[in-house]
């Protein structure tokens, strides 16, 4: 102990005391400190502990017996010195409960919400590109309301009108039905007829030097 505060008892006890340790005495602190679990890591097999030591060096420690003789009026002084030891204790002791990590959570998600609300406000309503961050956050998906009739088709169907649409082929039937929602297949639907008469007369010509405008996969070419 006396090596872990970096005392030596024959070096001088404190500036100007004149005496070395070992005569003055001294008093020593003990910190003892437990626990049982690590942030991060949770909580530990067995219990641990360390210790601080520290050594108090101008509380030197000393007591006095005084002897009396009782046939004389002489009397006997007896000045003993040393080191005294104070120790104090403490620590904690850890354990999961259930109930604590659900208010944790709750806490955290109220607060992730709410600087999420936060932020999104400013950024579509405050700041200066605000037309183009609230075209960022919001996310337009396709119409899900013919996935039925796609489902209703066969694979080889399926392929021919990505096929048919300039489409990738490739993949299962979840992916070929995501890319026809995704190139708006109600809307191609419904041009599908007029796409195939207007193959027919691609390129016909209603004047001299000028042909006429034709419908193309719902598309007109001029």
């Amino acid at each position: 102990l006396l090596a872990a505060a970096g005392v030596d008892l024959d070096n001088e006890s404190y500036a100007g005391s004149g005496h070395s340790a070992r005569y003055e005495g001294l008093t020593m602190l003990i910190d003892i400190h437990y626990y049982n679990a690590v942030p991060w890591r949770g909580v530990l097999r067995e219990p641990a502990y360390y210790y601080e030591v520290t050594a108090m060096r101008q509380n030197p420690w000393g007591q006095h017996k005084v002897l009396w003789d009782p046939h004389s009026t002489n009397r006997t002084v007896i000045a003993m010195h040393g080191v005294m030891i104070r120790a104090n204790l403490g620590g904690t002791i850890g354990r999961f409960v259930f109930n604590n990590l659900l208010l944790q959570l709750a806490a955290s998600l109220a607060l992730l919400a709410g600087a999420t609300t936060g932020v999104n406000c400013v950024a579509q309503y405050m700041m200066r590109y605000r037309a183009y961050y609230h075209a960022a956050l919001v996310d337009k998906t396709a119409d899900f309301s013919e996935v039925a009739t796609l489902e209703a088709q066969s694979t080889e169907e399926l392929r021919e009108e990505c096929r048919r649409r300039s489409l990738a082929t490739g993949g299962n039937r979840v992916e070929l039905i995501s890319r026809l929602i995704a190139d708006d297949h109600v809307d191609h639907a419904d041009t599908v007829a007029g796409s195939a008469r207007s193959d027919a007369s691609f390129f016909r010509g209603t004047g001299p030097g000028r042909p006429e405008a034709l419908p193309i996969h719902g598309r007109t070419l001029t």
